[in-house]
């Protein structure tokens, strides 16, 4: 994923940034470079391990479960959204709890946010009906990279963790996005992201090779599962998990932290939802520990940043490595402050 920027603005900020958490500042002058923005806060399916999926499950056993709001976001909370920080963000991932493909407008979106040259990135099950035209929009849009999570190479695997999918349909239509991009002459990575279970660890590398010939990417990724209620569901070289000296590790879990550590998310990274609620990074799924709300034309993301939720956050998680301020302080003014 590059970071590069051709505006002098943005990659000031980048360095900023860099600085206020080397420094462990409490209120920042830069603003976030990397950026969730989540189009659609609703998905069709139920996957178990996901609060959206969760609540889904819930519903359709006629039991009340509400972790956030559901809703879609609109165009004019992405454009004020997008124009302030725009000229700051590399990245920009339009995902956080629902299927933003959901949301019929991701091609404007996406088109907006490619006049500030932001590298953009979608992840979606892809298992709903998408004309060719859609597709063709979508790609058009400018979109650099489409994450497809498709979590079987069968009906009988995929089906087990992404319930109320449809493999069939999901299949098809990164088979249709891979063509449309290639009669289009587009560059646009297209990936096929498989969560390792056991009921699907034997499709590995018939999936890889599947992605080969239609000449997508396959990535494998190690799925979170909860070992109390699925153990089953680990796959075979995970097993130890299951040993009760070592509960709910892995082999790469186990690395200590570095002892000199900070959150990054709260001077390099956030998440704005789809109502406008800003989370204070990708994991907290209720609503209740949000840290704002953006609204257009009543407050600016740069007021939220700062605020007392925020600058409490930065004190209680930010590492300052004292005898390199001085230092840093000395670069950082000589090298980027004295540009003008």
């Amino acid at each position: 994923m590059p970071f590069y920027k051709s505006n002098r603005s943005s990659f000031r900020n980048f360095i900023l940034a860099k600085y206020e958490r080397l420094t462990g500042q409490i209120e920042n002058s830069s603003l976030p470079y990397f950026m969730a923005i989540d189009p659609s806060s609703i998905c069709q399916l139920r996957c178990p391990f996901c609060p959206t999926g969760v609540e889904n499950a819930a519903r359709k056993d006629h039991r009340e479960l509400k972790f956030r709001n559901r809703t879609m976001m609109v165009q004019e909370l992405f454009n004020s959204l997008i124009e302030e920080l725009g000229p700051t963000l590399f990245y920009l991932l339009f995902y956080n709890w629902g299927e933003p493909l959901l949301n019929r407008q991701l091609p404007v979106f996406i088109q907006k946010a490619k006049t500030y040259n932001i590298y953009c990135e979608i992840h979606t099950n892809l298992s709903l009906h998408l004309t060719d035209e859609y597709m063709e929009r979508l790609l058009s849009s400018g979109i650099d990279e489409i994450d497809a999570s498709i979590d079987g190479f069968s009906d009988e695997s995929y089906k087990i963790y992404r319930q109320g999918g449809n493999f069939e349909l999901a299949k098809s239509n990164i088979e249709r996005l891979a063509a449309i991009r290639n009669r289009l002459g587009l560059k646009t990575k297209i990936v096929w992201n498989l969560l390792v279970f056991s009921f699907n660890e034997g499709e590995i590398e018939d999936c890889r090779k599947y992605c080969k010939d239609i000449g997508i990417e396959f990535n494998r990724r190690e799925a979170f599962i909860d070992t109390q209620s699925h153990p089953d569901w680990l796959p075979s070289y995970r097993r130890h998990e299951l040993d009760p000296k070592n509960p709910g590790t892995s082999s790469e879990s186990q690395a200590p932290a570095p002892k000199e550590a900070s959150c990054s998310w709260h001077y390099a990274m956030s998440v704005v939802n789809s109502d406008g609620s800003v989370s204070p990074c990708c994991a907290p799924w209720e609503q209740e520990y949000d840290f704002g709300s953006y609204s257009p034309g009543n407050n600016k993301f740069k007021d939220i940043w700062n605020n007392e939720y925020f600058r409490k956050s930065r004190m209680s998680l930010s590492s300052i490595h004292h005898e390199s301020i001085c230092a840093l302080r000395e670069t950082y003014h000589r090298q980027f402050l004295g540009y003008k």
